[in-house]
């Protein structure tokens, strides 16, 4: 899916392939060389890009927080890096996943949208990513995220 057929691309760029630690370093939990949080983010969404598992769980602190959207009640809050990990590995997996649109920082907070490729009847799943960074972990992914009809 080409980022410029999105509605959040502006140009169709994404300036997050620009970065690029080797995976081995994140999954050994290397995070040292990305100090700011929106480095942090692009790292962790490569990762997540390619499927690395190993990858994305070497970003996040061993107190992590995950919550997913919820679709069918509450929306849950997934606590540890070892409850997360399971919860990502049932969501990464073969085939295509949503594009994922630029990173907006601002200190420790992060933002990152993202879209679905449009369902047979053209509706779209798109939404937000909400992470909080510290001491070059992410200590918090809060999903937010709503199914959009076309014009």
């Amino acid at each position: 899916m080409n980022l410029g057929q999105l509605p959040f691309a502006a140009n169709g760029n994404c300036p997050r392939f620009a970065l690029g630690a080797p995976a081995s370093r994140a999954a050994e939990g290397y995070c040292a060389g990305v100090t700011d949080a929106r480095g942090l983010v692009e790292e962790f969404n490569a990762a997540w890009e390619r499927g690395d598992l190993d990858a994305v769980v070497g970003f996040l602190s061993e107190d992590v927080t995950y919550c997913p959207s919820a679709w069918d009640g509450p929306a849950g809050t997934v606590r540890g890096r070892d409850a997360v990990r399971a919860v990502l590995a049932s969501q990464l997996g073969p085939g295509p996943g949503p594009a994922l649109g630029a990173v907006w920082t601002d200190g420790e907070r992060a933002v990152c949208e993202w879209a679905w490729a449009p369902a047979e009847d053209g509706t779209v799943l798109r939404g937000l990513d909400v992470y909080r960074v510290r001491d070059g972990r992410i200590v918090a992914k809060d999903v937010h995220g709503k199914i959009t009809t076309p014009d």
